[in-house]
């Protein structure tokens, strides 16, 4: 699998809450690449005033190293995250959320909760959303409580309903999605999918052949669209393109 991977702080944060996985490598600022048969890489976006976002989103990333991603470990995970957000008021329901890829030679599996997309490339060019948002906003559009008009001055658009921590166990709402036989995926946090739409994201994919541009460009157009927030992307080809 080729990697590339990019994640930069937002423009009035005092430091970024955003952490980019790959395997041990834990990207806090700047680009990446790699290429690798197998491991996995991973998107969480932290939640929590005081840098506390930025402590859990770190744990997560830290803990992810360290064992296989089975629901039962990443429960485990998310209780040691409950447990110190309680030792110490300062992080007290610090929360993240994550998407993850892990892959091998022959195959790929997608885990996520939260507001962190993934998205698959079809045809070499179109861009679908794999994932689910797990958002108050989400669940309104859903019910039909919302429509897309009115959804558009909804003023909790970011609010998540399912994340690691959060001082409540019963938020972890893990979802998995066989990746298998799929090309190319594309993982975002909210600070690039909330200002840069589908089709803007589409054209720099197709215009810009070189990933690691490919990267920069989406954070560029995501600052340039208004973004304040933390931005990070990674492309992971899990096939043969």
């Amino acid at each position: 699998m080729k990697i590339y991977a990019a994640t930069q702080k937002g423009v009035q944060k005092a430091r970024n809450e955003d952490r980019v996985v790959l395997n041990q490598n834990i990207l806090t600022v700047g680009i990446y690449e790699c290429e690798c048969t197998e491991g996995f890489v991973a998107v969480a976006d932290g939640v929590g005033g005081n840098n506390a976002g930025a402590v859990a989103s770190q744990f997560v990333a830290e803990e992810l190293g360290k064992c296989d991603h089975t629901i039962k470990n990443l429960t485990e995970i998310n209780r040691k995250l409950i447990e110190r957000s309680r030792a110490d008021e300062a992080f007290a329901g610090m929360a993240t959320t994550l998407a993850m890829v892990d892959f091998t030679e022959d195959s790929a599996k997608i885990t996520y909760v939260g507001n962190t997309r993934v998205y698959v490339v079809v045809n070499g060019k179109y861009l679908k959303q794999l994932t689910r948002d797990d958002t108050t906003l989400e669940y309104l559009l859903a019910t039909g409580q919302l429509d897309s008009f009115t959804a558009e001055s909804f003023e909790r658009k970011n609010e998540i309903t399912a994340c690691f921590g959060a001082d409540n166990p019963a938020l972890l709402k893990l979802k998995q999605i066989d990746a298998s036989g799929l090309d190319a995926l594309i993982l975002t946090s909210d600070g690039i999918h909330d200002y840069v739409s589908l089709d803007e994201m589409e054209d720099i994919y197709c215009t810009e052949n070189d990933r690691v541009k490919f990267c920069k460009k989406l954070i560029e157009q995501a600052r340039k669209n208004g973004s304040m927030d933390d931005m990070s992307i990674s492309v992971c080809y899990v096939g043969l393109n």
